[in-house]
């Protein structure tokens, strides 16, 4: 579903009946580009994709991605107080024991 020849992520076209797509890849493929450049661009014109698509394919069938970094970390955790509190959550001598004696365990079913 995405270009492989692309240094970058970018669906491929399922518009173009040359693409080897089955047709719920196809229509997943045609609901997720027309949302997503209905929300990029303003006054999008969903009848005009296949146009729009010829003229600059990497422009309307790039996946538009964005590095997480702290920040947004702190945002899904709901603020700097609970992201602090999960932090220290994880240093609980419990949580340490836990997560070592699962480290332990794998690392013995690997070997064996």
């Amino acid at each position: 579903m995405f270009d492989k020849d692309s240094d970058d992520l970018i669906f491929v076209n399922p518009w173009d009946n040359s693409v080897n797509l089955s047709n719920e890849e196809r229509d997943f493929l045609k609901f997720a580009i027309l949302k997503i450049n209905d929300n990029r661009i303003k006054n999008f014109n969903p009848e005009n994709i296949e146009n729009l698509i010829k003229s600059n394919p990497a422009k309307y069938l790039r996946v538009p991605l964005v590095k997480g970094d702290l920040t947004s970390e702190i945002a899904i955790r709901g603020g700097w107080m609970n992201f602090i509190r999960s932090r220290f959550a994880m240093l609980s001598p419990s949580k340490l024991k836990e997560r070592f004696d699962r480290a332990a365990t794998n690392l013995l079913d690997d070997s064996q």
